[in-house]
């Protein structure tokens, strides 16, 4: 899974603070028990106040993590945020 995710660190990193921890290990073992994550891979979109966005686990295609990402990067159109 490395490479889908190097990729996605090179079109996305300007956005998005990417952040790689094992499931057994220190920091890593807290979150994944903190979130509820059942091992490697799991992926998980945090909003900046640390809110669940979406989540993942097993095999995940750069095209689908990719077009989960873009949801959140893709700044909303004016007309999207106009009230009424």
């Amino acid at each position: 899974m490395t490479p889908i995710v190097d990729g996605l660190v090179a079109e996305h990193e300007e956005q998005v603070d990417f952040k790689f921890l094992n499931a057994a290990l220190g920091d890593g073992k807290r979150f994944f028990e903190f979130y509820g994550l059942p091992g490697h891979p799991s992926y998980i979109l945090l909003s900046p106040d640390g809110e669940v966005i979406w989540r993942g686990f097993g095999p995940v295609s750069a095209e689908a993590l990719g077009a989960e990402i873009e949801k959140l990067t893709i700044p909303r159109s004016d007309a999207d945020s106009s009230p009424g």
